[in-house]
């Protein structure tokens, strides 16, 4: 069948028309669903325009929290609260996991659940240290001396016990002191002799 040239241009000019007004009404179609679009159950996003008749979740992630409630449940770190990263993580950092194992460790000395000392019962644990030169903010409860160390950029002072038992870490046994001042008291050095340290005269 012979189909003139003008006859040709008619028809490819009513096939863009048509194209032209099929694009316009999608575009209709998609402004219109956005402005009150499907949302998501869990996250509460927008579903896409494109599978909003095929899917009932923004993501696989979505899918998968609701539909595995357990697998997928929600775990905040127990010392700051923020929500942990993946399945069995109880803590957000390991920053977390030191503050509070140092927070619950210190809760057991002050109730008198824990002696403070290291492992090899010869020291006085470096958490219960810090947490006394913290609270007196470095600074001698005796005279108020709290300069700087230049090269370690903290001040000097050291933890005494008042009775030389090292020990009893009881808190009220325990005073931050210079080096002035703890060098002062009456036993200092050999003046603690016989209620030292057992394991420095063996």
């Amino acid at each position: 069948m012979y189909i003139s040239v003008e006859s040709k241009q008619k028809v490819d000019e009513a096939r863009e028309r048509g194209q032209k007004t099929l694009k316009q009404k999608a575009l209709k179609r998609r402004e219109l669903y956005y402005k009150n679009p499907k949302k998501c159950p869990v996250c509460g996003k927008p579903i896409n325009f494109e599978v909003r008749n095929i899917n009932d979740y923004c993501s696989h992630s979505c899918c998968a929290t609701k539909n595995n409630p357990i697998r997928y449940e929600k775990r905040y770190c127990k010392n700051c609260g923020k929500q942990c990263g993946y399945k069995g993580q109880i803590y957000c950092s390991r920053t977390c996991l030191y503050l509070y194992k140092n927070s619950d460790a210190i809760k057991k000395w002050l109730n008198g659940e824990w002696d403070g000392l290291t492992p090899s019962g010869k020291w006085l644990s470096n958490i219960i240290r810090d947490y006394l030169l913290k609270e007196a903010s470095y600074t001698c409860e005796e005279c108020g001396w709290n300069k700087i160390n230049p090269r370690t950029k903290i001040c000097p002072v050291c933890v005494h016990h008042k009775d030389g038992n090292y020990k009893n870490n009881k808190k009220e046994n325990l005073q931050v002191l210079c080096p002035g001042c703890h060098s002062l008291t009456k036993n200092y050095g050999g003046g603690n002799r016989g209620n030292g340290r057992e394991y420095r005269y063996e």
